[in-house]
């Protein structure tokens, strides 16, 4: 106002003040907007979307824009291809029918497949998006769920800084290139599960979104969320999320990467289903009866309350089993390998990370629980690894015969 005042211009409720950033375009960013007589606003949507890509380009991320749940059809193949969906030809066209039962699979389920990444942006489909207003863009924000089969519901992750695609209104032409170069690599996909090959032959993916791997946070492991099916969030809408989904959200995301201690034993079906096929399944039986014995080999030392089995989860994924010693816990993952090698390959990066992800977290000790005996030379490895580690690092050999534990 001091500055207007030299000049002899009033203070006025309809003068307005913005904060402003120029950006010097290269040559290739460059592009024409021929403006009208007594234009107010940008009208093409074209031209938006330039704009929008430009100011992401250079580091700017948009504000005041959507924020957004969205509901991703299931999958176990962490959407980087189809899993396989119970489906009927005849329903096709159907309304009351969902798409994936259809067709045997969604277009989503190829949302996070690195091979439709172009020039650093993942290009994908959102079944929601296609319910969005023409005016919207950008999202600031896309929350992702699901609903399993034993229709839990699970958060997923979540992108930020997401993008609205159009044909109509968006080049889409270098994708198209792409997809030709892995049609063979998607059909693949689709013979592998059974899905209906020509109907996607006929219908193949359109984007409608793309996003930066680096905005993308996914769990570990999807985690359940009984708020959504309390809010009656079912459908594949893009779900405004404000007021009380707002702050569940917001509670949900930072209490996933925490460490709270839940003592008792899993009901069954609370983890994520995982893809069923004979090897899981008979792996998955073989880790189940390691870990009920384990269960009630620690009863012998520890209470109940001491105890938890597949209960307390840290980054969204379950620990085997925890002993809560009072103020320091101790950690033992179980792995069902031929080889103490594999074993100890496939448990340390976990058991790591269950102690490190959460900052308040203090672990006494963690624990390889293997389905084999450690030979010689795995044994000198286990060594040399716990002579390294700051840690107190344990192997326990589960002995079949007995139902018994000895520690390596």
């Amino acid at each position: 106002m001091n500055i207007f005042s030299n000049f002899e211009v009033n203070e006025d409720p309809k003068i307005n003040y913005y904060s402003i950033d120029f950006i010097e375009l290269d040559k290739k960013e460059i592009f024409e907007y021929k403006q009208q007589k007594g234009i107010v606003q940008v009208h093409k949507q074209t031209i938006k979307n330039q704009v929008v890509n430009t100011l992401l380009s250079k580091g700017f991320h948009p504000t005041g824009f959507e924020e957004r749940l969205m509901r991703l059809t299931y999958n176990s193949n962490n959407w980087e291809s189809p899993s396989g969906q119970p489906w009927k030809k005849e329903n096709q066209g159907k309304s009351d029918i969902a798409f994936e039962n259809q067709v045997g699979f969604g277009y989503e389920e190829w949302l996070f497949n690195t091979q439709l990444n172009i020039e650093g942006y993942q290009y994908g489909f959102i079944r929601g998006v296609q319910d969005l207003q023409n005016s919207i863009n950008f999202i600031s924000r896309i929350t992702l769920f699901t609903i399993a089969p034993d229709k839990k519901r699970f958060i997923i992750g979540s992108i930020d800084n997401v993008q609205i695609l159009s044909e109509k209104n968006d080049n889409l032409t270098p994708f198209f290139h792409l997809r030709n170069t892995i049609n063979h690599q998607i059909q693949n996909d689709l013979i592998l599960v059974k899905a209906d090959n020509e109907y996607y032959q006929e219908h193949q993916l359109i984007p409608n979104i793309k996003f930066r791997q680096s905005d993308v946070q996914l769990l570990n492991s999807p985690l359940e969320a009984e708020y959504i099916k309390l809010q009656g969030l079912n459908r594949f809408k893009p779900y405004v999320v404000k007021g009380q989904l707002k702050q569940n959200l917001i509670n949900f995301f930072d209490s996933a990467y925490s460490f709270k201690f839940v003592p008792g034993r899993v009901k069954t079906g609370d983890e994520y289903p995982r893809k069923n096929n004979s090897s899981i399944t008979t792996v998955k039986r073989t880790h189940d009866k390691i870990s009920n014995n384990l269960y009630s080999y620690l009863l012998k030392s520890y209470s109940e309350n001491q105890i938890s089995q597949d209960r307390t989860y840290v980054g969204g994924c379950p620990i085997d089993l925890v002993i809560n010693h009072g103020h320091s816990y101790t950690l033992f993952e179980i792995k069902t390998a031929n080889t103490g090698f594999k074993n100890i390959r496939q448990a340390v990066g976990q058991l790591l990370e269950y102690s490190l992800l959460s900052e308040n977290t203090i672990v006494k000790k963690i624990i390889i629980v293997g389905s084999v005996k450690l030979k010689r030379e795995e044994k000198e490895y286990l060594f040399r690894l716990k002579e390294n580690l700051k840690i107190t690092l344990e192997y326990w050999a589960y002995m079949s015969l007995t139902e018994a534990f000895e520690i390596q």
